[in-house]
C-alpha cells in the first residue's frame, strides 16, 4: 500500500530580490514555485545533515 503524502502550508517572508529571481526562474523553466522551493528546501536539509554527519565522526 503506497503511503499517501500530508502536505501542509509554510508561509515565510523571503527578500523582494529573492522572490523575483524565483519567478523569473520558473517561468524560464516552465516549473511551480512550489516545487523549486521543496527541492531547494530538501537540498538544503540533505546537506547539512551530511556536513552534521562527517562532523560528528571527525570530531
Amino acid at each position: 500500500m503506497e503511503e499517501k503524502k500530508v502536505i501542509v502550508r509554510l508561509n515565510v517572508d523571503v527578500p523582494m530580490k529573492l522572490r523575483r529571481r524565483i519567478k523569473i526562474y520558473c517561468a524560464k523553466e516552465d516549473v511551480d514555485i512550489k516545487e523549486v522551493v521543496i527541492l531547494a528546501i530538501e537540498s538544503f536539509l540533505d546537506e547539512m545533515e551530511k556536513d552534521s554527519l562527517q562532523s560528528h565522526v571527525q570530531g
